[in-house]
């Protein structure tokens, strides 16, 4: 399970996490890292160019080499905007596949 300071977090692209490139004017995708339970995400300067498509590509890809899958992504997304959802830790692992443990 990927995680920011002991908190499940992942990486995440939205067709709105975009900036206006210097060098040609266009709208590139910079994806954003979310930790579970906190609001809002950290932007990141990682320049996934102008195909959505192609940026979430690489999104979904980095997740998975870090040992997130979807459903916990979802689980982790869904607890950073709602943070009075009903989810937990433990639930998070468990959509990963993995036990918690509490350190």
């Amino acid at each position: 399970m990927y995680t920011i300071d002991g908190t499940p977090a992942c990486l995440l692209i939205t067709e709105n996490l975009t900036r206006v490139h210097p060098d040609d004017g266009e709208r590139h995708f910079y994806p954003a890292f979310v930790k579970a339970f906190e609001p809002g995400f950290t932007a990141t300067d990682w320049d996934y160019g102008t195909d959505y498509a192609a940026a979430k590509e690489k999104v979904d890809a980095f997740n998975a080499e870090h040992g997130i899958n979807k459903e916990a992504m979802k689980l982790i997304v869904t607890s950073s905007m709602f943070p009075a959802a009903p989810i937990t830790v433990e639930q998070i692992f468990k959509a990963n596949g993995e036990d918690y443990v509490a350190s």
